[in-house]
C-alpha cells in the first residue's frame, strides 16, 4: 500500500493481499499533518482490502479524530468489495462510495477533485510501478514521476 497527496487530494494505491496494520494505520493518519488541505480521498485497490480488525480501527480512528471529515471514494473490480463498501456507506457520517476500476473518471465526478484524470493516471501508474503492480491490469496510464506527488 502507498499513499501520496495531489493538491487536496489523498491517493492510495494497494495491491491484491489486505495492508499491513503499519501501512492501513499510516492511511488513516497520513492527512491529519495536512489539516483541511486535504478534503478528499481516493482509493485504487487491486484486490486487497482491510481486514476486520482495520475496518474497526477505521471506526475508532473517525469517533476520535472528529475533524477527519474526508469524502472518499474507492476504485475495485472486486464486486463483493464494491458492494460492501456502498452498503457500509449508508451507516457512516462520513460519505465514501465504490466504483469500478474503470470508474476513475465518475470517482473524480462524486469526489468533485478539480485535479484532471489524466494527472490522476499518470500518478497511480508512478505509485504502481514503485509497488510492482506493473502487469496487473491496471487502468493507468504510464510515464509520470512522482515530483509532485508527496509520498
Amino acid at each position: 500500500m502507498l499513499c501520496g497527496h495531489v493538491g487536496n487530494l489523498q491517493l492510495c494505491l494497494n495491491g491484491p493481499e489486505a495492508p499491513r496494520d503499519c501501512e492501513w494505520t499510516s492511511y488513516l493518519r497520513a492527512r491529519l499533518p495536512h489539516g483541511n488541505a486535504v478534503t478528499i480521498s481516493l482509493v485504487h485497490t487491486v484486490g486487497g482490502g482491510p481486514n476486520p480488525a482495520q475496518r474497526q480501527e477505521t471506526t475508532q480512528f473517525r469517533r476520535t479524530e472528529t475533524n477527519v471529515s474526508l469524502k472518499c471514494a474507492v476504485l475495485t473490480d472486486v464486486a463483493f468489495h464494491r458492494a460492501f463498501i456502498n452498503v457500509v456507506n449508508l451507516f457512516e457520517r462520513v460519505p465514501f462510495k465504490a466504483f469500478p476500476s474503470h470508474g476513475l473518471k465518475a470517482a473524480l465526478i462524486y469526489l468533485n477533485a478539480t485535479i484532471p484524470e489524466a494527472e490522476v493516471r499518470r500518478h497511480f501508474a508512478s505509485m504502481a510501478s514503485l509497488l510492482g503492480l506493473v502487469g496487473y491490469g491496471l487502468p493507468l496510464s504510464t510515464g509520470s514521476d512522482l515530483s509532485s506527488v508527496q509520498l
